[in-house]
């Protein structure tokens, strides 16, 4: 059940609630992270999982600089256990 309402809060995700997401768990996400990151989530939403995590994280390490890809690794601990 908590994950089909994770997928379709991703699904649904604009910007705006990619960023106010993120401040729940203290992350700090400008516009341009953002407009990287939301649809990177909504293009790999079936793949959140224990199992696709650090494929994904090494997609994601190889778009972005490294204070960023911190902030993407520290949300994702949260959400993908």
């Amino acid at each position: 059940m908590n994950d089909i309402l994770i997928k379709q809060f991703i699904n649904n995700m604009t910007l705006e609630s990619g960023i106010a997401f993120a401040k729940k768990y203290n992350i700090e996400f400008n516009k341009n992270e953002a407009n990287y990151l939301v649809p990177f989530l909504k293009k790999n939403v079936n793949y959140l999982n224990k199992e696709n995590k650090q494929r994904l994280l090494s997609i994601i390490k190889k778009d972005i600089d490294q204070k960023t890809y911190e902030k993407v690794l520290k949300l994702l601990d949260k959400l993908i256990k």
